[in-house]
């Protein structure tokens, strides 16, 4: 390496945007990063060839990701009537229900099943509910974040760039 450069991880998205579609980058930019368990915010300047965070609105977020939306549907999923989930299946059916989830935000809208040979059917209706609930949540703490941007930095449209590993989740 020639030259190494530490990024903060909202630095480090935007740099990759800007990389990809370099004629179509605003000046301003709001991170939403939606991982495994947090989900986090910050303001980025675009200055020419860089990025930089903003010293006017400090960078926020929230305990919430995409691990919690997995417990939240295992949740609804044991309070249906008839649905027996023991802790020695939980770490297996909460990978089924991140494939599950997956599969919904690349447009698949096929029921699922907990356990391989059908143990458990869980209708599609539950996940939806599940991530419109979570996503509803992202929203609610963006409006607050973009409120924060314009008192704070006077700054009224900043662009939204969605990044993380559940980012994908539909909503």
């Amino acid at each position: 390496f020639t030259g190494i450069r530490l990024l903060e991880e909202p630095v480090g998205a935007a740099l990759a945007w800007l990389a990809t579609w370099p004629d179509h980058l605003p000046d301003h930019i709001v991170i939403c990063d939606v991982g495994g368990g947090t989900t986090d915010f910050a303001l980025v300047h675009r200055r020419t060839d860089r990025f930089e965070p903003d010293s006017q609105v400090l960078p926020a977020g929230f305990p919430s990701g995409g691990n919690d939306l997995d417990e939240e549907v295992l949740a609804a999923i044991r309070g249906q009537e008839n649905a027996k989930v023991g802790e020695k299946q939980r770490a297996r059916y909460l990978y089924e229900i991140r494939k599950a989830k997956e599969r919904l935000g690349i447009g698949s809208d096929e029921p699922f099943s907990l356990g391989g040979n059908g143990d458990l059917n869980v209708p599609t209706e539950l996940l939806h509910d599940c991530c419109e609930a979570f996503s509803s949540d992202i929203e609610e703490q963006v409006s607050r974040y973009l409120d924060r941007c314009r008192s704070e930095a006077g700054i009224e449209q900043p662009a939204i760039l969605l990044v993380g590993g559940s980012s994908k989740i539909v909503g």
